[in-house]
């Protein structure tokens, strides 16, 4: 009986014997995809590194050694720039150049350097003054959560799909800084209002003579024009007459009719000011529009005309007439340089000028004294600005 021997090989520990097999027998197109493989993954990597280089927060300037990044800043930029572009618009129409370039004459900079220079200054003063709220045990509270929704839906509201990208003021942002923003503000109100102001005082020093409000309804006539040479001149006699017996006619009406109902212009400038809280386009009246039919009107109605004498609304000539007014008295035809008045004196004794004067120099002492102490405060602070990022900002294309 024969008995079968079994060959035992020796181990391929180190694998070489593999290995060699494995590279005899692999293909060469196979190899070609696992270098391509290789290079993909290395691609890959270096795509999401600079990726994660972009998104990561952008570091604006340091205080105190905090970071303060983009999205902390771009609220203040968002606001420095809106404020200027409904002012680059107006001259860009009426001037053909951008309001931003201009010089302001009296610093010297462009008005884009300025705004960029009051967003620097608001992101630094709301840090600081929010960092001394919470010191003094204050939170964001919810009329502070309240306040900032409401804003930041309207912010949002007002910009494109585009602009929130690029701005990257998403909801979160937004809310952040201005919940921040409102507690701060908190804080800034309850700090003046602990300083020593007299408002009395101050009152007592603002004469009411001065600041004697005369709230009047008029209709007006311009009877100067421009010729060919853009040179204001006088309207003709013929015209200038015929403006004159349009108020004279007024005037007589006016004795039994509602004043601000005279012309079509009127009623409807009466309208649009009884309307101005609702959506909905007021409708003319019938009567108005057979009247506008019949006749034209070269006179505008003013519904809401308010003077103090001297500033300039009329001609000292022409204040002369209405100071001497009662309340609710017509006037007769008052002719001006450059204009027919019919006026009607609502109230020749209104406080509204007087009290606005009060509380600017009431507000102008309280900034006195804060900008005082924050100066004081603002020492205990030191601030960095990143020049790397901050000098890439440029206040008007930060959402344009």
């Amino acid at each position: 009986m024969k008995t079968s021997k079994t060959t035992l090989q020796k181990p391929d520990v180190d694998g070489k014997k593999n290995l060699k097999r494995m590279e005899k027998d692999t293909p060469t197109n196979l190899k070609a995809v696992i270098m391509s493989a290789i290079g993909i993954v290395l691609v890959i990597a270096m795509v999401v590194g600079i990726a994660v280089e972009n998104f990561k927060p952008k570091e604006v300037m340091s205080i105190n050694k905090e970071k303060v990044t983009l999205s902390d800043a771009m609220y203040y930029l968002y606001t420095a720039e809106a404020q200027g572009n409904y002012m680059d618009s107006f001259y860009r129409q009426l001037y053909g150049q951008s309001y931003w370039d201009m010089q302001d004459e009296q610093t010297g900079q462009t008005y884009r350097d300025t705004a960029k220079l009051q967003a620097e200054q608001a992101i630094e003063q709301y840090f600081v003054l929010y960092k001394e709220a919470v010191k003094a045990g204050y939170k964001v509270n919810s009329e502070d959560k309240k306040s900032a929704a409401k804003d930041v839906k309207q912010i949002r509201k007002n910009l494109t799909f585009e602009q929130k990208n690029k701005t990257g003021m998403t909801k979160g942002v937004l809310t952040k800084a201005l919940e921040k923003k409102y507690c701060a503000d908190r804080y800034k109100q309850d700090t003046i209002d602990g300083f020593d102001i007299d408002d009395q005082k101050i009152r007592d020093g603002v004469k009411k003579a001065k600041f004697r409000q005369y709230d009047v309804q008029y209709y007006k006539v311009d009877t100067q024009t421009q010729d060919k040479d853009g040179k204001t001149v006088d309207v003709d006699k013929e015209t200038k007459a015929l403006y004159k017996a349009e108020l004279e006619d007024l005037a007589k009406r006016a004795a039994t009719e509602d004043f601000d109902s005279l012309t079509p212009d009127a009623v409807k400038v009466k309208k649009e000011a009884n309307s101005s809280s609702s959506d909905e386009t007021p409708e003319e009246s019938p009567e108005a529009s057979e009247d506008k039919d019949a006749k034209k009107y070269y006179s505008n109605f003013t519904a809401d005309g308010k003077f103090v004498a001297g500033d300039g609304t009329f001609t000292t000539d022409v204040e002369k007439v209405l100071k001497k007014m009662n309340n609710n008295e017509v006037s007769d035809v008052i002719e001006a340089d450059g204009a027919y008045y019919l006026v009607k004196m609502i109230n020749n004794n209104d406080d509204e000028a007087y009290e606005t004067e009060v509380k600017n120099q009431i507000s102008t002492k309280e900034n006195e004294e804060f900008n005082t102490w924050y100066e004081k405060v603002f020492k205990n602070y030191t601030v960095k600005l990143n020049s790397k990022v901050w000098d890439d900002i440029t206040i008007g294309k930060v959402i344009a």
